[in-house]
């Protein structure tokens, strides 16, 4: 598995203090009373680096087809983009709003293997209004 991108202009690694991969990936059907479709969940952690920093990319009730792209939106049947990090043990949390852009692309759906890869941008704002700036993104997951 692996993702990767760049925040703001510097790198951005899912990995443990010891340096090692902290990658989740979850993508599932669910069919309750608490939503009905394909849920995303691909949450990376990285806890090296100074100030401790997590992303995730999700969907809520989204089929994700091979060669598509998706815009991000905070609604039903969109991608969901988040970033958050730790600065003084307070958390900062960028959400993309529907007034930030972002795209989402899948370049590899291998259902039989479970496999999703893709690559991604988005811009995320905090509750201040403060901006992020997610560029480059990429990841390959077994889901």
């Amino acid at each position: 598995m692996a993702f990767g991108c760049k925040v703001n202009g510097e790198i951005f690694v899912p990995r443990d203090s010891w340096g090692e991969i902290v990658l989740y990936a979850q993508y599932i059907y669910l069919d309750d009373n608490h939503g009905k479709g394909w849920f995303l969940n691909i949450s990376a952690v990285d806890n090296k680096a100074t100030v401790l920093t997590s992303m995730s990319i999700g969907t809520d009730s989204l089929w994700l087809d091979q060669d598509s792209t998706y815009p991000f939106k905070i609604e039903k049947g969109f991608p969901i983009g988040e970033f958050r990090n730790y600065p003084n043990g307070s958390l900062n949390e960028f959400i993309v709003r529907n007034a930030d852009s972002g795209q989402l692309f899948i370049t590899k759906h291998d259902v039989s293997r479970r496999i999703l890869a893709g690559r991604f941008w988005f811009d995320a704002t905090n509750e201040y209004g403060k901006k992020v700036q997610i560029r480059e993104g990429r990841f390959d997951v077994v889901y």
